[in-house]
């Protein structure tokens, strides 16, 4: 995400092809017969909130959302979606992708990753109305779908 300006906060821009092929891994894996939802689909709650709960679990509830409407979210993903790559502070040899979706006029931050992929399991740390305007990284020209 960036903060304050064009400022890029600890994160990184992947060339548009890298991140078509993340995403064509990670839908590969989220169609496949193989993919069990309660054994390949980790999604943590988030970050408490007050009194209100975490932020995943809140989002989930106002939006009548459950674990199989964030995979169809994730499915949906195009690379026009996707704003940085994160360093992932508990596994620094991987990192975290992030996207911006909107879903009934709201954004929603979504920080993504594959941790196994022998296994083919996705991690959702992040699944949540964002905190502050996001910036995308690619842009549509035109309906026709060029890349920028």
């Amino acid at each position: 995400m960036f903060k304050d300006g064009d400022d890029m906060a600890n994160g990184s821009i992947e060339s548009f092809e890298t991140v078509e092929i993340f995403l064509d891994e990670m839908k590969k894996i989220l169609s496949s017969e193989k993919f069990n939802i309660d054994d390949d689909f980790f999604l943590i709650q988030g970050v408490k909130v007050g009194s209100t709960g975490y932020k995943n679990t809140s989002t989930m509830l106002a939006l009548g959302y459950d674990r199989s409407d964030i995979c169809e979210t994730l499915r949906s993903l195009e690379v026009y979606d996707y704003c940085e790559t994160l360093p992932d502070e508990q596994y620094p040899l991987q990192s975290l992708q992030v996207f911006s979706k909107t879903i009934s006029e709201l954004e929603i931050y979504i920080k993504i990753n594959i941790v196994d992929r022998d296994k083919s399991r996705v991690f959702i740390l992040s699944f949540h109305f964002a905190d502050y305007p996001m910036k995308k990284a690619y842009y549509k020209q035109n309906d026709s779908g060029n890349r920028p």
